[in-house]
């Protein structure tokens, strides 16, 4: 009987610690468990780029300011010489951050207005882009120089474009009247006159030859013939045949040449000039002046005007939505 006790007693102890030693494993394992998933956590949480600031409830990561600020100081570096106003990092952000918060209360009152850009319109938008450059490497070079990859370039131009959407929608061309174009037309006049431009010819001498030049001029002061002494001396085959006509020329030619033709009248003829290109006797034809028509311009006008008001627009919108947002820096 004891016998059995006890060797019932020795199979219970016997028994007893596989037990223990499998609760232990259990446990162990548990809280092997709970340290990896807080590990895990810890690194969600700290690896999270941290928030700067919360847009109605939309956040604003400090990561998207890091890389515009990155992108400028690659793109334009001069702005960060002293040449250029020696900006400072700090006065970049915050003007970085005001820009996007802008342009997400922007992009917020676009949805509730139900705007959207289509697919069409930013494949349309980024094709005209790409067609401002000669190659596929050329375009390459022109994004890697500004710092901003393709699918950056194309947020960009889809936020921009959403906006644009919004200001078409404050204001149409429909809200423009006559008059107030007329009236910015002539605050404007100025900006929509047509160049002037001066109809002149010429006798063009070799650089050395100063004497035929001067020979030539005295020649035309006592009653001879430009046109035909043109045909005679000018070194400049092109105009020579014309008897030295040039046309009309808008554009400035070089200075000497430019500063002796303004001081002309019609009709009159300069004093041998010398330039790069060799001596001149320049007689000036013509002057057309400068002109500016409402019904030329008015396309124009209205164009210009439109977007003026679009921006006002936008300007005083932003003013409201920044006044009824819950806005909060981080």
């Amino acid at each position: 009987m004891n016998a059995l006790r006890k060797n019932s007693v020795v199979h219970t102890r016997h028994s007893k610690k596989p037990q223990q030693h499998h609760s232990k494993i259990i446990l162990l394992s548990a809280a092997g468990v709970a340290a990896i998933a807080l590990i895990v956590i810890a690194i969600r949480f700290f690896s999270r780029p941290p928030v700067l600031a919360t847009v109605n409830g939309e956040t604003i990561y400090a990561t998207n300011v890091d890389s515009e600020v990155a992108r400028l100081k690659k793109a334009t570096p001069e702005l960060f010489t002293k040449e250029y106003g020696n900006r400072s990092t700090d006065k970049l952000r915050k003007g970085i951050l005001d820009s996007l918060i802008n342009e997400k209360l922007l992009a917020q009152e676009a949805r509730k207005r139900n705007l959207t850009v289509g697919k069409t319109t930013l494949k349309e938008s980024t094709a005209a882009i790409r067609s401002k450059f000669a190659s596929q490497e050329e375009y390459q070079q022109f994004l890697s120089k500004s710092g901003i990859t393709e699918k950056q370039l194309s947020d960009a131009l889809q936020n921009n474009l959403l906006v644009a959407e919004l200001a078409k929608n404050l204001v149409s061309e429909k809200d423009i009247t006559d008059t107030e174009a007329r009236a910015y037309f002539e605050a404007h006049k100025s900006k929509y006159a047509t160049t002037a431009s001066k109809h002149a010819a010429q006798i063009l001498f070799a650089p050395t030859d100063m004497a035929t030049a001067t020979s030539v001029h005295q020649q035309i002061a006592s009653g001879a013939d430009f046109a035909t002494l043109a045909k005679k001396y000018s070194k400049d085959t092109g105009s020579a045949s014309r008897g030295g006509d040039l046309g009309w020329f808008a554009a400035a030619y070089p200075p000497a040449f430019q500063s002796a033709l303004d001081a002309l009248q019609p009709g009159e003829v300069s004093a041998p000039v010398t330039t790069d290109y060799g001596i001149h006797l320049i007689k000036l034809l013509e002057v057309r002046e400068g002109s500016a028509r409402y019904e030329d311009a008015k396309a124009q006008v209205i164009a210009d005007l439109l977007g003026e008001k679009r921006s006002a627009a936008v300007d005083a919108l932003l003013k409201e939505l920044r006044a009824g947002a819950k806005i909060e820096m981080r």
